[in-house]
């Protein structure tokens, strides 16, 4: 689907608008607040979103929905590129494709089953993928990066020997090749933000920043093979490790295509780490989520933010809330998000009793992107369409 780009100058701003026959998008600076943010308007229905959608939901039947979170997770990604930080690049096309399936050749199609990922699973995928991918991913923990104690005991976490209690671990995904780090590129990348979870027995979260995680690496490593190593001219004759580089990269493609990522959505996902720095905490509660508690220890870590909060000594008593703080003051992160359980909504600022009745700077673009969610999701033969809106006015309101 070619893209074609018009720039016109208002007034007060420049207007930057994308279309092709399926979207339109409008971006220009909301000069609403000193940090210019984005304004995006989608002039038409997201048809490639609901093609997509039916596919989706046409493999999912009896599948739990951590297909959708991980989905969801992409397009919000996708979303975050669209921004004053790269204002003439062409954003990459939403892909039209089927989520990553568990096909063999006894069982071709078939949808992949997706489970709970533990938190011991969490933390040896975490040190993998270090190893694995060492083009791609930092690792590092709130106690390592910025000198946080851990919560819990030493019968918690066992699997944090080094430690006594649960270490928040920090994944951050991004192309260091191509940006390395502390380069003037790198610097510009636009960030996201993925948490998956504050409240320790809300399970999905973790799960879904993990497989998204996993199709983003590894269609990142996939697209950069065959690599060239140093020295080594693609004039020359043919090694033996060239060979087995080129065997690998073909391989890699067959296995993602088995996956049901064809060539154009392997490159879209690559792309989307290639253009962006992705910060992710799996567990910010991780002695909740390895307690399978809503707190950490006697603390709701969702309570414990410096906002709106009438006693300036009512936050920062957990660690899940200060490892967040401390993210939150090292980067600029255009977009957010982070999973809760007990509803079924996608749920944007405000969320404070202060703010009731009044609507945030960022209000449109969120609602165009809960609106993309909410579309792409559609319902399932035990729920209704996502609702999408302001906490607010759909969930309910929290200080702190």
């Amino acid at each position: 689907m070619p893209i074609t780009k018009h720039r016109t100058e208002t007034r007060a701003e420049a207007l930057l608008t994308f279309s092709n026959q399926d979207f339109v998008v409008t971006i220009s600076p909301l000069l609403l607040r000193p940090k210019k943010r984005i304004h995006i308007r989608l002039t038409k229905n997201f048809p490639v979103l609901q093609e997509l959608a039916n596919k989706l939901r046409a493999r999912m039947q009896g599948i739990a929905k951590i297909d959708l979170a991980v989905w969801m997770v992409l397009v919000l990604i996708f979303f975050s590129n669209i921004s004053l930080a790269d204002r003439t690049a062409t954003p990459p096309a939403l892909p039209v494709t089927i989520p990553p399936d568990s096909s063999t050749k006894e069982n071709p199609g078939a949808p992949k089953q997706y489970s709970l990922w533990p938190p011991q699973q969490i933390k040896e995928t975490l040190y993998k993928w270090q190893n694995d991918y060492p083009d791609f991913v930092r690792l590092t923990s709130a106690q390592d990066a910025y000198g946080l104690p851990t919560a819990g005991s030493s019968d918690d976490c066992p699997y944090d020997e080094d430690v006594p209690g649960c270490k928040n671990y920090i994944l951050t995904v991004q192309d260091y090749v191509k940006h390395p780090e502390g380069s003037d590129t790198s610097q510009r990348l636009p960030e996201v933000f993925l948490s998956g979870e504050l409240h320790g027995n809300e399970r999905v979260g973790p799960t879904a920043v993990m497989e998204a995680a996993t199709l983003l690496l590894a269609a990142a490593d996939c697209d950069a093979k065959p690599r060239k190593t140093k020295g080594h001219s693609f004039n020359s004759e043919k090694s033996s490790d060239w060979d087995a580089a080129l065997k690998a990269a073909k391989q890699c493609r067959k296995d993602m295509e088995a996956m049901g990522i064809d060539d154009v959505h392997r490159k879209w996902l690559a792309r989307l780490v290639s253009t962006r720095r992705i910060v992710i905490v799996p567990t910010a509660n991780a002695l909740g989520y390895f307690q399978n508690k809503r707190e950490e220890g006697q603390s709701d870590p969702n309570r414990d933010f410096p906002y709106d909060i009438q006693d300036p000594k009512d936050c920062m008593k957990t660690i899940a809330g200060r490892t967040l703080n401390e993210l939150f003051r090292q980067h600029m992160f255009q977009l957010s998000l982070t999973f809760h359980g007990g509803m079924e909504v996608v749920g944007y600022e405000w969320g404070a009793p202060t703010w009731l009745g009044h609507l945030s700077p960022d209000d449109q673009a969120e609602s165009v992107i809960g609106a993309a969610y909410s579309q792409y999701g559609g319902s399932f033969a035990t729920s209704p369409v996502y609702k999408f809106g302001t906490m607010n006015d759909l969930v309910y309101y929290v200080r702190g």
